[in-house]
């Protein structure tokens, strides 16, 4: 409880005064209302559920009368589903707008289809995904929009091999934080070099030639743009990678998966 109420505050109390204003809780209830796919509240809903709250009346919304709120009428898939659409407006509305156009959402897409070692999607993918989602037609996504998605896809929906898919994800982000330094979300030549040629020697391979290297980057780069994505990346480990079908065996991989990594922990 008190890490949900931390969270509200940090996100919403602007002026770091210990309470919510009015414009504060406003800005909090509707991008509650938004993430749970309903309408902004009007006037006199937001006065009604202001007045419902502020047990002091002191025209300020408390911690404790927050966490009152929370106890009482958010539900745990609510909260977990406005927590996942806030993460994802953070990481992809990259105009702060407020809502992700296509170009947006094709990204967001991607990252979630590479994170499951799937291919990237594809324009009639995209297409078909507005067509389903953009309730009102407008060539945008909301947050109501991506609301109903998260609770449809991303809860409902699990991956048929969650274990595999689990591994690959954790490898893909470790491979991301070590290499991609310059996090752009990809890998240079350079960036994937440097993954390769430790990878090569974690498993008692000398580093690989130039010829090597670019038959390997040729392989990989699926779409001939100089880089690795995520998505390139995750058929590799899926190629070259022993993944387990159940636990057992982990232990193994994850040994393998740490001395990856170990020289740049």
């Amino acid at each position: 409880m008190a890490s949900k109420v931390h969270a509200i505050w940090y996100q919403y109390d602007v002026d770091r005064s210990g309470f919510l204003d009015r414009r504060e809780t406003y800005r909090f209830l509707n991008d509650l209302l938004s993430a749970q796919g309903k309408p902004q509240a009007s006037l006199k809903q937001f006065n009604a559920f202001f007045n419902e709250i502020d047990v002091n009346r002191d025209e300020t919304i408390s911690k404790n009368e927050m966490a009152r709120f929370v106890r009482n009428f958010l539900s745990v898939e609510q909260d977990d589903i406005a927590m996942m659409v806030h993460k994802i407006f953070m990481k992809f509305d990259a105009n702060g707008n407020g809502l992700l156009d296509k170009r947006e959402t094709f990204r967001l897409l991607d990252e979630i289809l590479a994170n499951r070692g799937e291919a990237s999607a594809t324009r009639e993918e995209i297409n078909s995904f507005f067509a389903e989602f953009d309730v009102n037609g407008d060539g945008v996504l909301s947050k109501g929009e991506v609301a109903r998605f998260v609770k449809k896809f991303l809860q409902g929906n699990k991956p048929k091999n969650v274990h595999e898919d689990d591994i690959i994800a954790d490898m893909i982000m470790k491979t991301w934080n070590k290499y991609d330094h310059d996090r752009n979300g990809f890998l240079d030549k350079r960036e994937t070099l440097k993954f390769l040629d430790n990878f090569l020697a974690q498993r008692g391979q000398p580093p690989c030639s130039t010829h090597q290297f670019n038959r390997f980057f040729a392989e990989f780069d699926v779409n001939c743009d100089d880089c690795i994505s995520k998505n390139e990346m995750a058929r590799f480990f899926k190629k070259f990678t022993a993944i387990p079908r159940s636990n057992q065996g982990q232990d193994d991989v994850v040994d393998m998966v740490n001395k990856i990594w170990m020289r740049y922990d």
